[in-house]
């Protein structure tokens, strides 16, 4: 197989176990099966709102690997921009809520939490640094989409990936938030 040949199988695969994952947290949300939403026990959950973005986020960029580049305006590559603009739009305004305190109202959309006593922060709103990662990477999808900025979109993406490792790391060696060991 080719190096492009692979690379789009890459894309594709990436893309299929993106909304594998994402259709198992809103199946585990909405029935209440907490072992769906999680990564592994006793990391943090994966909110309704982060798995639908994560799922337009692999359907558009299953559509940048699919839709012809040189005609965009198939209806495929419609469908592409729109999935990466709702995945962008939902990272943006979370991350608008988080920075300006503000409620759009979006967190409780697909799945209702009740307030817990001494609990910080809104129930079921996705973290800050996924906020930021989901508008960076709606941004990136829509320019690989548009054939546009091709770098500024690696730049996006390698912030994202930078996100994703120190997250990974913080949670792999139990790191509070000021990074002492919880």
């Amino acid at each position: 197989m080719s190096g492009t040949g692979q690379r789009s199988l890459w894309h594709r695969r990436a893309a299929e176990v993106a909304v594998i994952v994402g259709l198992a947290v809103l199946g585990g949300s909405w029935s209440d099966v907490a072992l769906l939403t999680t990564v592994l026990p006793g990391w943090p959950s994966m909110q309704p709102n982060t798995a639908l973005a994560f799922i337009l986020a692999a359907a558009a960029l299953w559509c940048v690997r699919e839709a012809p580049p040189q005609d965009a305006r198939t209806r495929l590559r419609q469908f592409g921009i729109f999935c990466a603009l709702l995945a962008g739009l939902i990272g943006a305004l979370t991350l608008a809520e988080h920075l300006g305190h503000l409620d759009f109202g979006i967190d409780g959309l697909l799945h209702r939490y009740p307030a817990q006593p001494g609990e910080t922060g809104q129930p079921g709103r996705m973290a800050l640094t996924t906020a930021a990662g989901f508008t960076l990477l709606g941004s990136a999808l829509m320019m690989l989409h548009l054939g546009r900025q091709f770098a500024l979109a690696q730049g996006f993406l390698a912030i994202i990936a930078a996100f994703f490792v120190l997250l990974l790391l913080s949670n792999l060696y139990q790191l509070g938030e000021r990074g002492i060991r919880t």
